[in-house]
């Protein structure tokens, strides 16, 4: 297989790029031969822009089998544990939108943006059949520029999204490749709850072990 793996940052694939072998290629990629499979590791940056940036050059360049996206979250979901591996099924973009008078709107609700595809049902749903990881959680998404850390926002943001997670680069990865018709997945590590901004209950490390561990599964696999 050919295998995209996309992360913002080195530090979130850094075991896993040991483990393959991987050779750096250019300052944003590291490709590697693993059991028969190409594996090229694409880091993006942190949000949006960036993220859809390298990522439509990545596959506008090659012919990919399938891309996975992975890196830590925040969870609103108090069901999921720090340090759990979730399975990222739909996205939407959490501050795109009209601020009325102190109120947030999104664009389909100002009819501004129309609910087809490559949405449906407001969403960024992924379409894709394969069966990896298809024991992990199945969670829903919302990807920001601003990432939540106080009561008000993260108080509207649960009530108009209802989502499990946010990220700040899952939802440009969904957009692009449901609109090019290429098999992906977004596999995402629980560094912390979504909560008034307060580090140290977060634990990144136990994200990042966990969930370059899963994907080592996975290629091994």
């Amino acid at each position: 297989m050919r295998i995209l793996i996309v992360s913002a940052s080195v530090i979130e694939i850094k075991k896993l790029l040991s483990f393959t072998s991987a050779v750096k290629k250019f300052d944003d990629t590291f490709i590697a031969e693993y059991k028969s499979n190409k594996i090229t590791f694409l880091i993006t940056g942190i949000g949006l822009t960036t993220t859809a940036y390298k990522f439509t050059k990545a596959i506008l360049n090659n012919n990919f089998d399938l891309v996975i996206n992975v890196g830590i979250a925040g969870s609103f979901n108090s069901n999921i544990n720090i340090g759990d591996i979730v399975n990222v099924i739909s996205e939407q973009f959490g501050d795109l939108g009209i601020d009325n008078n102190n109120e947030f709107v999104t664009l389909f609700d100002e009819n501004l943006l129309k609910d087809e595809f490559p949405y449906s049902d407001k969403k960024l749903i992924n379409i894709n059949k394969t069966d990896f990881f298809s024991n992990l959680p199945k969670v829903s998404g919302i990807s920001v520029n601003t990432i939540s850390g106080s009561k008000k926002i993260i108080e509207k943001r649960i009530s108009i999204f209802n989502a499990d997670i946010e990220t700040m680069e899952g939802a440009a990865i969904f957009y692009i490749a449901l609109q090019e018709k290429i098999n992906f997945l977004e596999i995402r590590a629980i560094s912390n709850y979504v909560e008034p901004r307060n580090k140290e209950n977060w634990d990144i490390k136990l994200a990042i072990l966990n969930l370059n561990n899963k994907i080592i599964d996975f290629i091994n696999e």
